[in-house]
């Protein structure tokens, strides 16, 4: 197990776009689209033996924590947290950074999604134990790229600069800028370069380096941060929460610090790995 590690899982979302089969009631986090487990216990699965499950918390939608909770049950139930309203990725990485602070002020946790697949465990267990060591050795924001095998347009994707270090295998670069879904021609262009990566949506960071980033390109997610962070795990939480969620512009974590940022450092993820938003996908 990783000393002063957490993990942040978001398994928000209804899933629509896997219509019939998921419902408002029944979205695709708890559905077992792979295998015989929904993708929320993979998603947990995925971490056993790195991360124990008391620090491993979702961020999912209020009116889906029973359910969450049902379809995870190695996780204790008040670490699945619902969230009043949607406000996109930053919030939700905003009240992450809260949650894991008011445990541990000197914590680095990783970002995950509940929708994602992930084959070759243990290369993707050694990819995260490297990042939590960069994160937790550097004022670095840590995100994973994966070298792409076809130009994709459903992907944004990570153009990389000059390679920083390898250990046990992962290779780091400094990332130079992130791209929004290219048409096909630029994303064979992308390809061919072999400077560019599928931007996974998987982070790692330090609670500092993630407080200052935050402080600095985001300031109202900050300071709701710190006021969440009064409260954690307290009675009042969820009161505050609803308080707090009203007043927040929606917008991903890519906008509202990634893309601004110029200490991001991307691991190349060597397992395999696919998105799953789409019965295509599927």
């Amino acid at each position: 197990m990783l000393d002063k590690a957490y993990a942040m899982i978001m398994a928000g979302g209804k899933g629509e776009r896997f219509w019939p089969l998921s419902t408002a009631k029944q979205p695709k986090q708890v559905l077992s689209l792979i295998g015989e487990k929904p993708l929320i216990a993979l998603a947990v699965d995925y971490l056993k033996g790195l991360i124990p499950p008391d620090r491993i918390i979702v961020i999912t939608s209020a009116d889906l924590v029973g359910i969450i909770r049902k379809a995870a049950p190695r996780l204790p139930p008040e670490n699945v947290i619902g969230e009043p309203v949607g406000r996109d990725t930053a919030a939700a990485c905003a009240l992450g950074l809260a949650l894991v602070k008011a445990r541990d002020a000197k914590a680095a946790f990783c970002v995950l999604t509940a929708d994602h697949i992930i084959k070759d465990r243990d290369i993707f267990q050694r990819t995260l134990r490297e990042s939590f060591a960069l994160a937790s050795a550097r004022d670095v924001l840590v995100t994973i790229g994966i070298k792409p095998t076809f130009p994709n347009t459903g992907f944004g994707y990570i153009e990389v600069a000059h390679p920083l270090a390898e250990n046990s295998g992962i290779r780091f670069f400094q990332a130079r800028r992130f791209v929004e879904k290219p048409d096909r021609r630029t994303a064979q262009r992308y390809m061919a370069s072999g400077r560019f990566f599928w931007n996974a949506g998987m982070f790692i960071w330090s609670v500092e380096s993630l407080e200052r980033a935050f402080k600095r390109h985001a300031p109202g997610l900050f300071r709701m941060a710190s006021r969440m962070e009064a409260v954690a795990w307290t009675r009042g939480f969820y009161p505050r929460l609803g308080r707090e969620y009203g007043r927040l512009e929606k917008i991903s974590v890519d906008y509202a610090i990634m893309e601004k940022s110029d200490n991001i450092s991307m691991a190349q993820g060597k397992f395999r790995w696919d998105d799953v938003g789409s019965w295509p996908a599927l």
